[in-house]
């Protein structure tokens, strides 16, 4: 049975607002954040709004929310690429924080604010409009790396470029990360309805995937 005010199924809406009301009680440890989110995904993926696909990275945007609104530093996303490549492509070191909210079908929130950083310097990805499907809660900067990989935009740190672009070839014997850059990675989409109705959701997530990756740096690739 659906909510009337939203079209969300009363059970879900219900299950959402309590985590949300908790989360803006911002009296929250950090392990609740953890728990907030752990909650909001068994949830939404038990009513459906939330399924694994596999994505093409370059299908993969920012999320307005990505790090209260800083998004994607195209600097840091080519050293995670460094870090991927130097420590050895891992689903496991990667999986967990493969989330991401899925676009606005008319507003495309989504593509506009990845077009609007990606615009900053050459060194980011080049999206095209109509490109940009979902945009990233948790690895981020992994998933932007890959794109720049698969746009071979410059790159001059040593040992992974070659006349200051990305070495492909390099890469590519890393037969993980040649995957990831050329056919995708297998991500938690959130449905774009519970952005609309609920935004506090995306915000959840993403400082709890930040919680997680502080606990372990250097070993996230997020």
């Amino acid at each position: 049975m659906a909510c009337a005010a939203n079209g969300i199924p009363c059970e879900l809406d219900s299950i959402i607002t309590t985590v949300v009301d908790k989360f803006n009680d911002s009296t929250a440890e950090r392990s609740q954040i953890v728990a907030f989110k752990d909650t909001l995904m068994d949830a939404l993926e038990r009513f459906g709004y939330c399924t694994e696909r596999e994505m093409h990275v370059k299908s993969m945007g920012v999320h307005p929310l990505n790090r209260d609104g800083e998004g994607i530093n195209a600097a840091r996303a080519q050293t995670r690429v460094e870090t991927i490549f130097k420590s050895g492509y891992s689903n496991k070191a990667i999986e967990h924080n493969l989330i991401a909210m899925e676009d606005h079908p008319i507003k495309k929130s989504i593509e506009k604010f990845t077009l609007l950083i990606c615009s900053r310097s050459p060194t980011y990805a080049a999206y095209k409009k109509g490109e940009v499907k979902a945009g990233t809660l948790g690895a981020g900067h992994a998933t932007h790396g890959f794109a720049q990989v698969y746009d071979e935009r410059p790159c001059t740190i040593p040992g992974i470029s070659e006349h200051g672009k990305w070495n492909k070839a390099k890469l590519f014997t890393d037969k993980g990360i040649q995957k990831a850059v050329t056919i995708g990675m297998r991500y938690k989409i959130i449905r774009w309805e519970i952005d609309v109705a609920y935004p506090t959701v995306a915000s959840i997530i993403q400082s709890a995937l930040n919680v997680v990756q502080q606990a372990a740096e250097g070993y996230s690739t997020r």
